[in-house]
């Protein structure tokens, strides 16, 4: 039987009870923080993506409502549809901050959304934008 201070999710052995328990709340912790970025964000975690998406976290809380604009925006297209110049307008300075993640924001999958394929709108094509 394995000693008290061994931890058969990591195949350590721990000096202390101490250095076990920290541990055991350190994990604690980044299972806590999926689970709520899972819930409030509405992408699909798991403890691999935490180091990416804790840096980004930051810009996320404020962009994750635009995640599907953000995600096809394309700063060199020259057609936009009348819908897209008003969302962004409305949402200028928070699109940019997404935009800099953008890369970053096409990795991460949303919980339980259906993909549909893009209907063609209305296009205004402006030259010099």
């Amino acid at each position: 039987m394995p000693s008290k201070l061994y931890d058969c999710k990591t195949a350590t052995y721990f000096n202390s009870k101490e250095e076990q328990l920290q541990e055991r709340r350190r994990r604690d912790n980044i299972a806590q923080k999926i689970r709520y970025w899972r819930k409030t964000y509405n992408y699909d975690l798991n403890k691999s993506d935490y180091d990416d998406f804790k840096k980004n976290v930051h810009i996320i809380k404020k962009v994750h409502k635009l995640h599907d604009f953000i995600i096809n925006y394309n700063q060199n297209k020259k057609t936009f549809t009348k819908d897209m110049m008003e969302i962004y307008a409305k949402n200028y300075n928070t699109i940019n901050k997404g935009l800099e993640i953008q890369n970053y924001l096409k990795t991460l999958k949303k919980i339980g959304t259906i993909q549909e394929e893009p209907t063609e709108k209305k296009s205004i094509i402006i030259d010099n934008w």
